[in-house]
């Protein structure tokens, strides 16, 4: 089994997917459960989606391209966990992030956010 990081309702696996916490529903089994569609996937060689860098200042609609994009011209974590959306695809450059992974919009069952980590 894969080692596991629960951060509140949602629990991390390997780094493969994201799904409710077994810890979560300990509290009670009235408690609603959320429903998070999205997926963290390995390595990608690139585009077309929004690209994160921890040094990144641009806009959530500056950082999407359909090749890499660097530093400054991708927008920050902060920006993609507030902007990914349904069927979007956001690719996290290398580096280290002050910011925790925390989307605040879910995908669908059929249209999931995909983050993946730019290996190039």
């Amino acid at each position: 089994m894969s080692p596991a990081l629960s951060t509140g309702n949602v629990r991390i696996i390997a780094g493969l997917s994201i799904s409710p916490s077994p810890a979560f529903l300990a509290g009670s089994m009235f408690q609603p459960i959320p429903t998070i569609f999205t997926t963290i996937g390995g390595g990608g060689s690139g585009g077309p989606g929004y690209w994160v860098s921890p040094t990144g200042t641009a806009s959530w609609a500056s950082a999407y391209g359909t090749t890499p994009l660097t530093s400054v011209a991708c927008c920050s974590l902060a920006t993609a966990n507030a902007n990914a959306a349904a069927g979007d695809t956001v690719i996290l450059r290398g580096g280290t992030y002050n910011c925790p992974l925390a989307p605040v919009h879910s995908g669908t069952q059929s249209a999931k956010i995909t983050w993946i980590n730019y290996t190039g």
